[in-house]
């Protein structure tokens, strides 16, 4: 089984926030795989499931709110008794321009607290990963007030274009390709 978790902000306010990135990386990949999200209460999620060449997938956007996101991740780990390297996170990150991404295998949170969440409730730093850059706040904004935002005229461009991008590494990831043949493939300088 493969889970790929998108993190952000339930309510309709904050759709288009920066903050809400891996929630708009999982809708593309559902629109791709024609999958429609349902309320699943036990997983405190919005999930899509399917099966490709005979592994089951699932989509997860944790209603959970960005910061408690571990407690969603943790339920779906622990009733599916998953191995970490079959689950992936996308989310936001503030020290990647917005209109890059970046694959990673492991590490700490970097300060995103949605991914600190799922660490701390798994126990793992083991985490595969996609961090889809949102810049750094440009003229002494307030980074709450920059992940709450909306992106720009300008960044919706560019992040639509690396959306893509996202979408195939997560097509890779879901057809069984690992996160060191992802890194390898997408990873650009």
């Amino acid at each position: 089984m493969k889970v790929v978790v998108g993190l952000g902000n339930p309510e309709p306010k904050y759709q288009l926030n920066r903050h809400n990135v891996g929630f708009m990386a999982v809708d593309n990949l559902a629109d791709k795989m024609g999958l429609q999200f349902t309320k699943e209460r036990k997983f405190h999620s919005l999930c899509a499931q399917t099966n490709l060449k005979g592994e089951k997938i699932m989509l997860v956007k944790p209603l959970t709110y960005m910061n408690l996101s571990g407690e969603s991740v943790s339920k779906i780990a622990n009733y599916f008794n998953l191995n970490f390297e079959d689950v992936i996170v996308i989310y936001d990150d503030l020290d990647t321009e917005v209109g890059k991404f970046k694959i990673k295998a492991k590490g700490g949170s970097g300060g995103q607290k949605g991914l600190q969440s799922i660490i701390d409730h798994l126990g793992c730093k083991e985490i595969p990963r996609i961090k889809v850059g949102i810049g750094k706040p440009q003229n002494g904004k307030d980074v709450t007030a920059h992940v709450l935002g909306n992106f720009t005229k300008e960044e919706c461009e560019e992040i639509s274009q690396v959306l893509v991008q996202v979408k195939k590494s997560l097509e890779d990831f879901c057809n069984g390709i690992g996160i060191e043949q992802l890194m390898s493939t997408y990873n650009k300088k």
